[in-house]
């Protein structure tokens, strides 16, 4: 899906980039969206997942209104 909207962002950078925020004592935040081009159940599923790995701090879900 990151890929479909051309993010430029891949899992592993974001991964990566809450890892260090967290190891400096960042407060971290994640938005994740729902609804994107190319998004089905199990991107969905995929997504959530991703935000159980990357344990915001505060997360927040948004569904694509046009």
């Amino acid at each position: 899906v990151l890929n479909n909207v051309k993010k430029g962002t891949t899992i592993k950078q974001i991964e990566d980039a809450f890892k260090l925020a967290k190891s400096v004592g960042f407060e971290t935040w994640g938005f994740f969206m729902f609804g994107l081009p190319g998004e089905n159940r199990g991107t969905i599923k995929e997504t959530i997942e991703l935000a159980k790995r990357l344990d915001p701090d505060i997360a927040k879900f948004h569904i694509l209104k046009p």
